[in-house]
């Protein structure tokens, strides 16, 4: 018995997150940005726990696993299920994400009338800050690259 709903692949789960990443471009919130997120990362196990996924793609998942936009991902992830991280959390990338909303916030003519839609900014630990839809972009190449490189 399957408590997927229908996913049953890694395809399936990178078709989700293709579809996360459309809400997100339609129009930026929070509750999209966290599940786009957990799609992301989860994409690891999907792949790693499928028993049609060569031992080569499998070996290369730490290389995906260390790319630091899949770490975002990993960090949204785990704070999203645990409420906060820990001090001592392994391999944190990320310091915090900042959302805001309301007139001149963005992208012109999204969002509720008069309420706009949330600008969401992606801060790292070292200072390096960017907009969530470049980030999202960046994670959707990711995945979209390793798949096509390993035939998944």
């Amino acid at each position: 018995m399957s408590l997927t709903a229908g996913l049953k692949k890694p395809r399936d789960m990178l078709a989700k997150l293709h579809t996360e990443h459309s809400r997100l471009k339609t129009s930026v919130t929070s509750g999209d940005l966290m599940n786009f997120a957990i799609t992301g990362y989860h994409l690891i196990e999907w792949i790693r726990k499928n028993p049609s996924t060569s031992v080569t793609a499998k070996n290369e998942l730490e290389a995906m696993y260390r790319n630091p936009d899949i770490g975002v991902c990993r960090d949204i992830t785990n704070e999203s299920k645990h409420f906060a991280l820990k001090k001592d959390y392994e391999d944190r990338v990320t310091d915090k994400t900042s959302a805001m909303s309301g007139y001149e916030v963005g992208g012109y003519g999204k969002g509720p009338y008069g309420i706009g839609e949330d600008s969401i900014v992606v801060v790292l630990l070292d200072g390096t800050r960017f907009d969530s839809l470049t980030w999202a972009q960046r994670v959707v190449d990711a995945w979209d690259a390793f798949f096509s490189k390993h035939g998944l």
